[in-house]
């Protein structure tokens, strides 16, 4: 069963830093965004928005992986791809078929599945988009 268990987004990854003194030298970070040197902001409501983001974008994706291994979109032919957007300030479950124009480009292969996607993760994208 799928949880919103945010420990896949934890993992011990490297990066590129700019040392002053030496150059370039490689650096060791953990715990996913929360210490990644490519995400400072100036105020701590951004990097709370920001942080907000990039958690829902991955669950998002996750959910999508979990319910639908075995899911891959054909934007090649005129097939119904279903998905979450944002119009006129509100959010919505919608189609298309010849592009992308979904939240984060995130699709599901039927309506029901995006309905249940927008009622997983509605109260984030409330506030990611709405509030």
């Amino acid at each position: 069963e799928w949880s919103r268990n945010t420990t896949i987004l934890k993992s011990n990854y490297y990066v590129v830093e700019r040392d002053g003194t030496k150059g370039f030298c490689r650096e060791h970070y953990f715990n996913g965004v929360t210490l990644n040197p490519n995400f400072v902001f100036d105020t701590r409501e951004e990097a709370e928005y920001n942080s907000l983001y990039f958690r829902t974008y991955l669950l998002m994706k996750s959910w999508i992986k979990h319910h639908y291994p075995s899911w891959n979109p054909d934007w090649t032919i005129k097939e119904r791809k279903y998905g979450i957007a944002y119009v006129k300030n509100l959010l919505l479950v919608d189609y298309n078929w010849y592009a992308n124009d979904f939240l984060f480009g995130l699709t599901v292969p039927t309506k029901e599945a995006a309905e249940l996607l927008y009622k997983e993760f509605e109260s984030d994208l409330a506030s990611l988009f709405i509030e």
